[in-house]
Formats: C-alpha cells, sequence, structure tokens
C-alpha cells in the first residue's frame, strides 16, 4: 500500500483530516516553534491533553493513518496507530483545534473531560 486515497468512507480519514488541521493551527497559533506554541496554550487544556504540541506533531507525521504513510527516506510504511495513540490523538488534536477556533472568534472554550 504506497499510495491511499482518503475517501469520506474511509477509516483513516479522521486522523488525515484531524493531521491537516493540527499542520495549520501549527502556523496560526502564536510561537515560532512547538515549544513556544506549548508554552503560550492556555493552562487549563493541560489538564486534559496527554501530550505535547511536539509529540502531537511526532504522531501526526509518523503513523501510517495520518499524513505520511512512508518513512522519510525509504520504502517502508510507517506503524499503524495502537488503541491508546488513536483515542490520545483524537481528543488533543481535537481540543488544540477547538481552542484555536474559539480564541479566533473570540468565543469561551469549553473543555471535554476524557471518558476513556
Amino acid at each position: 500500500m504506497l499510495f491511499r486515497a482518503h475517501h469520506s468512507n474511509d477509516s483513516f480519514t479522521p486522523f488525515y483530516y484531524l493531521s491537516k488541521a493540527i499542520e495549520i493551527a501549527r502556523e496560526l497559533l502564536p510561537g515560532k516553534n512547538d515549544k513556544e506554541i506549548e508554552e503560550k496554550l492556555p493552562k487549563e487544556l493541560f489538564k486534559e491533553k496527554k501530550l505535547t504540541f511536539n509529540q502531537l506533531m511526532n504522531l501526526s507525521n509518523t503513523r501510517l493513518e495520518t499524513r505520511h504513510a512512508i518513512k522519510r527516506h525509504t520504502t517502508k510504511l510507517h506503524d499503524k496507530m495502537t488503541l491508546d495513540e488513536i483515542n490520545i490523538f483524537k481528543v488533543d488534536s481535537e481540543m488544540i483545534i477547538r481552542y484555536l477556533i474559539c480564541e479566533k472568534l473570540e468565543i469561551p472554550l469549553l473543555l471535554v473531560k476524557r471518558n476513556y
């Protein structure tokens, strides 16, 4: 599987779109690098999110379901996400994306508790 098109009924599609959204968020959030972005995120996010912004970007770039299917400079596919990675990636990505949208629209951020 060297190429995989993303269709709306594809089980990888949510991860692909979350990865793209996180990539866009990276450019829109304040900070010159992932560490600065992390430092400028509101402290209430830290109570709920599991990964640093850098870890989230790494997961986004190094799993089969997300942006880059093939390992850099090889012909080997990236590993699939584990169940824990799937859950953490969905929740943390959505939380940061929702924060950015709320910030840009100047509306209060509502945090949702993890249920796993």
